[in-house]
């Protein structure tokens, strides 16, 4: 195999890795985002859970 064969390979050995890193990294990206929008609504939720148990305890009888 001469230099400028082992080059081209090598240069698309890279070429393809890159695509690897590339896709992994925008899967990564798109995980956070899904995770990020979960974490907004379990604590609208949770806010929504504080208020409910709130006027539930404000309907009890006070001694």
């Amino acid at each position: 195999m001469t230099t400028e064969q082992r080059l081209k390979r090598t240069e698309d050995n890279l070429d393809k890795l890159t695509g690897v890193v590339a896709s992994s990294i925008i899967a990564h990206d798109s995980q956070i985002d899904s995770l990020i929008k979960i974490v907004e609504q379990q604590g609208q939720q949770i806010a929504d859970q504080v208020r409910q148990w709130q006027a539930y305890i404000n309907t009890l009888p006070r001694h």
